[in-house]
């Protein structure tokens, strides 16, 4: 009787959920057009990430939006579990709850590898679209050797002119009817993911657009660490996603 009991009650809180967030909907007065496609499911399960992942794969979805609590310790393990086991979404944003809601400037991390040519042209195109800025940034740290022979300033002077001449290259294959911004950064006592937060701050960014590349062969099996350390992160941009 207690088990019936249980699956009662959580038919009783689902239902209640439902019923709110499709007042809520309701309350946005979208177009009747899209409010007709607009489809509401909740689902109880143990565990989040499995409970979406099993929506992605029914419904055949190719984006998803998910919405992100304020910064507590441990936050980014869901998104992180999606993003190693649902290779099939092209398109996944993360936006945090206390994200200002403006999209004025588009901060848009490059490596110069040829999917990041691609997901910068992407970037550029929307950008283009919705009136808004991109602005591309490269970070950069140098190799964790000990050079006796080399000192580190002249290492440090060498490495930039070579990364501004990658940029220069990796520009002039996109396509913009405008000059495009391009900063570079040196993370001299940080992490990559710091010195692209650091770079958003300054440029004002509403939001980073990254790619999820794999870092080996077991394509689902790594997240690139920048993305993920991102993902951790207290900050509160949004992040696209591109596959």
């Amino acid at each position: 009787m207690e088990a019936h009991g249980q699956i009662y009650r959580s038919r009783e809180v689902c239902a209640a959920i439902q019923a709110d967030l499709e007042e809520k909907l309701e309350r946005a007065q979208w177009p009747t057009d899209m409010r007709d496609r607009t489809s509401i499911h909740v689902v109880q399960d143990e565990s989040t990430a499995r409970a979406i992942q099993d929506q992605v794969k029914q419904k055949q979805i190719d984006s998803v939006i998910f919405g992100r609590k304020t910064y507590y310790p441990g936050r980014g393990a869901m998104f992180k579990d999606l993003l190693r086991n649902l290779r099939i979404l092209d398109q996944v944003l993360l936006v945090p709850e206390s994200a200002p809601y403006m999209l004025e400037r588009i901060l848009i991390p490059v490596d110069f590898s040829k999917r990041s040519l691609e997901v910068a042209q992407s970037g550029i195109r929307y950008a283009q679209k919705h009136e808004i800025k991109p602005i591309l940034c490269h970070v950069y740290r140098l190799p964790q050797v000990y050079f006796p022979f080399i000192p580190i300033d002249k290492l440090s002077e060498k490495k930039a002119a070579e990364v501004e001449e990658q940029m220069t290259d990796f520009t002039a294959n996109l396509v913009s009817p405008t000059p495009i911004r391009t900063l570079t950064s040196y993370a001299e006592n940080q992490s990559v993911a710091e010195g692209i937060r650091m770079i958003a701050a300054q440029e004002r960014a509403d939001l980073i657009l990254m790619a999820r590349k794999p870092k080996s062969a077991l394509e689902g099996a790594m997240i690139d660490d920048t993305l993920l350390q991102l993902i951790n992160s207290p900050a509160d941009l949004p992040i696209w996603i591109d596959k």
